[in-house]
């Protein structure tokens, strides 16, 4: 690490750099593989945009991914719970910038919020993570989101829980008819 004039990094940089200030650059799919890694204990899965494809008329499978372990990162339990637990402190404790979406909620949600100051006197931007889980279960979804001068990242949490409520609803019975897309 260069920490002179002519590389334009200081010391100070690191420091903020730390605490997720100074010159970070994500985009918000490897936010996710973030949360997720966190999520799966310091496994990092590669990441795909579809489960798989299937035929118009859904009887047929074409294509589907499978899970694939790309790294892993051996993450200390007592570090692991510590992260976990700030994590869902956030979305289930009085103080947490997500408490008041998830106060209640009846999944377990771990986040994190971020802000991106802008010193353009515009509103910053905000990040938002998460991994949720039913309770007592494993997290099955992680959660990125990002957006422009939304003043604080608490306002992007109410879009996270349509996600994961959406996710979750697989599990809810339907009254949906079992045959749909078929004539006759």
């Amino acid at each position: 690490l260069h920490t002179d004039e002519d590389t334009g990094w200081y010391k100070g940089d690191s420091i903020l750099a730390a605490i997720g200030q100074s010159e970070h650059r994500y985009t918000p799919i490897q936010l996710a593989v973030y949360a997720s890694t966190i999520a799966n204990k310091g496994t990092r899965m590669k990441c795909t945009f579809m489960n798989r494809i299937v035929s118009a008329d859904y009887q047929h499978l074409l294509d589907e991914n499978e899970p694939t372990v790309l790294s892993e990162l051996e993450i200390p339990d007592e570090a692991y719970q510590a992260v976990k637990e700030g994590m869902i402190k956030v979305s289930h404790e009085l103080g947490g910038t997500a408490y008041e979406t998830f106060k209640d909620y009846p999944i377990q949600v771990a986040s994190k919020t971020g802000t991106a100051q802008t010193f353009k006197n515009v509103s910053d931007n905000g990040a938002f993570v998460c991994f949720a889980a039913r309770k007592g279960g494993e997290p099955e979804i992680a959660i990125a989101l990002y957006g422009e001068k939304v003043a604080h990242p608490s306002n992007l949490v109410p879009v996270a829980e349509a996600i994961v409520n959406t996710y979750f609803s697989r599990y809810q019975t339907s009254n949906a008819p079992t045959n749909e897309n078929r004539i006759g």
